[in-house]
């Protein structure tokens, strides 16, 4: 995975996967009120959609290390 892939993956789901099916569905069930929570909600399942995404790339950068290891590292002696 080039390091654009994540990035364009983000933008495509917000935009398109996530954001123009909400309208379609928010809007029928609550009329004008789900047209206006529309956004916010896309931006949450973004949010969530881009921190599986980073920890995914941080593992992959990361191979041998994990969180307890990377904490102990950091303390000073």
């Amino acid at each position: 995975m080039s390091v654009a892939t994540p990035s364009f993956i983000l933008s495509i789901c917000r935009q398109g996967i996530v954001y123009i099916p909400l309208l379609f569905l928010l809007g029928e069930l609550f009329g004008m009120t789900g047209l206006v929570l529309t956004q916010p909600v896309a931006d949450y399942i973004s949010l969530f959609l881009a921190a599986g995404l980073y920890f995914a790339a941080s593992r992959k950068l990361m191979p041998g290390k994990n969180r307890a290891t990377l904490i102990s590292e950091e303390q000073p002696a």
